[in-house]
């Protein structure tokens, strides 16, 4: 689906808090509740997280918000685009256009 460095960074990202928190797949799907199938979709860098899913994973894994996002300004360094708010809009178009059958 997506394969520009900033999912990357977000997949990335993910992985990194949930083995942080010393949790599976499975028990991060529980959390979100949603499918095992779709946090693996995440972090091999198929799908989005959802502003939802890193709110409620912010909370629930006592995570700031910003670690998830954490590395998007390398990335812009890296892809010689301009403004880090212009990548997070981009972000979240892309969320916004997710097809609505994905949970």
């Amino acid at each position: 689906m997506l394969n520009d460095s900033y999912s990357k960074i977000l997949s990335q990202n993910l992985r990194a808090i949930r083995r942080d928190k010393g949790l599976t797949t499975t028990e991060l799907a529980t959390i979100l509740g949603v499918s095992q199938a779709k946090v693996s979709y995440i972090e091999h860098c198929k799908g989005v997280l959802s502003a939802r899913d890193i709110a409620v994973l912010s909370r629930k894994l006592d995570v700031p918000v910003t670690e998830f996002f954490r590395g998007l300004d390398k990335a812009e360094e890296d892809s010689g685009r301009k403004g880090l708010a212009g990548q997070l809009a981009h972000y979240g178009a892309v969320l916004l256009a997710k097809p609505s059958g994905i949970t």
